[in-house]
């Protein structure tokens, strides 16, 4: 099993990330991706920055963010690749689900209020409606039952 998990700076993704592994340690081979992805404000100029400065703040903080995920977790054997990307994080997501095949793609969701969403789109929704193949939207991991059980069909 490969799962691609996004993840940020938000409690709701880390413990999405959490779940997913927990989950895929249930199949032997089973792999999960976290990705992050920094976005390039269009408010900000990056005219004094090079692509590499911007990679290496983009490193700071993915690394960061890996490590709020996985630190103290017991992966329970579960091989967890991290990738850090600059670019639209629902663009990266889903292109790198397709690069790496796996099977879905967990989110979690922060609950946007009505009037943020007139204005944009949450990434978990982007996914979603772009995305060929299944999307789980976690929106409360730590709530979820801490004892996972795959269903096999």
């Amino acid at each position: 099993m490969k799962i691609l998990v996004g993840v940020n700076d938000s409690k709701d993704s880390q413990d999405v990330a959490r779940w997913a592994i927990n989950f895929a340690s249930q199949e032997k081979d089973s792999e999960v991706t976290l990705v992050f992805a920094e976005k390039r404000m269009s408010f900000v100029s990056y005219e004094d920055i090079t692509d590499d400065q911007l990679m290496a703040l983009a490193q700071v903080d993915g690394e960061m963010i890996f490590d709020k995920c996985l630190n103290g977790f017991n992966t329970k054997g579960t091989a967890v690749k991290e990738r850090i990307l600059i670019g639209d994080p629902s663009t990266e997501i889903l292109k790198i689900a397709k690069e790496e095949g796996v099977d879905f793609i967990a989110l979690g969701t922060r609950a946007l209020s009505p009037v943020c969403k007139m204005f944009m789109c949450s990434v978990s929704e982007r996914v979603i409606k772009k995305s060929p193949i299944p999307v789980i939207i976690n929106r409360f991991p730590s709530e979820t039952v801490k004892d996972l059980q795959t269903i096999k069909a």
